[in-house]
């Protein structure tokens, strides 16, 4: 029983969903809510992006070999199992969500499953299409975690949207940049990416423009809806924000696909940079 499991997790990549679930908490400190419900859809945003990722690894299991990725999870459990475990998981979590959560909080729960399912399988398959893709990961990866996380007083208002479109922004500024490590798999198998369709120059383009908007909504936001800040603190934004949109400059098209996943990489681990400022920011100022 251990090893099937410790192939489950393995799959799931809990990590992922770090910045995912620091959005939910962030969005829980500007509505005020309790830590019990908090940590409930904590928890429920972590299950649900795993089961994404274990759906799209069951979808993409001949591109991952391609790639020379590991897919010998095959010979421990089958896509069968796998996709029995991601059905019970998502009915317990909706369930849980149901029972323990406000109801616009379970909406956006919802609405991160369907989105989800959209992204990875017929007759949709968004992951297929250059645009779609990244728009849904910018979804559910920033807007609807942050969004779950402020729904919890039961309420959503029009600064939350604002927030939430602009960490939105942000998220799509770096899903832009994942196939870097898939591009010889992804054109082996004529997998329509962002990066095949529309090259390298357009992708470090957007990333850029993207993350500037992002960056730029989430520090106006925080300034405009809290209680009188120091200047300073939108400067020390700035700065961080500065700094991340130049890790992005840094994607030039003419290094090789190894390097710019190296970069990409960086850039994604950077980007807990500015989600410690917003949670520092919060926990200074009330919102």
């Amino acid at each position: 029983m251990d090893r099937p499991l410790g192939v489950f997790v393995s799959l799931a990549r809990p990590y992922n969903s770090v910045l995912p679930i620091l959005l939910v908490y962030v969005g829980s400190v500007m509505a005020g809510a309790s830590y019990t419900v908090t940590l409930t859809a904590m928890i429920i945003i972590l299950l649900l992006h795993s089961i994404a990722t274990l759906h799209n690894d069951v979808e993409d299991v001949e591109v991952d070999a391609s790639n020379h990725r590991d897919v010998s999870w095959y010979k421990t459990i089958s896509p069968r199992e796998v996709t029995m475990a991601i059905y019970v998981i998502a009915a317990v979590s909706l369930l849980v969500s149901i029972v323990a959560l406000p109801s616009a909080t379970t909406g956006f729960v919802a609405l991160l499953m369907i989105l989800s399912w959209t992204y990875n399988a017929h007759p949709l398959r968004l992951s297929r299409r250059p645009l779609g893709s990244i728009i849904v990961l910018g979804i559910c990866y920033g807007f609807v975690p942050f969004m779950i996380g402020a729904s919890l007083d039961s309420s959503v208002t029009i600064a939350d949207v604002l927030f939430g479109a602009s960490v939105a922004f942000g998220r799509i500024s770096l899903s832009i940049l994942k196939d870097y490590k898939d591009a010889h798999g992804d054109a082996l198998h004529q997998k329509k990416t962002f990066l095949l369709v529309y090259g390298r120059s357009n992708v470090r383009y957007l990333s850029v423009f993207f993350s500037v908007l992002g960056y730029a909504g989430v520090i106006g936001c925080l300034w405009w809806y809290s209680n009188n800040p120091p200047l300073y603190w939108v400067f020390v934004g700035i700065v961080i924000a500065g700094w991340l949109v130049a890790q992005r400059i840094r994607l030039h098209p003419r290094r090789t696909y190894d390097e710019l996943n190296h970069q990409f990489h960086q850039c994604l681990h950077y980007e807990l940079v500015f989600y410690g400022y917003i949670v520092l920011w919060l926990t200074t100022f009330s919102v």
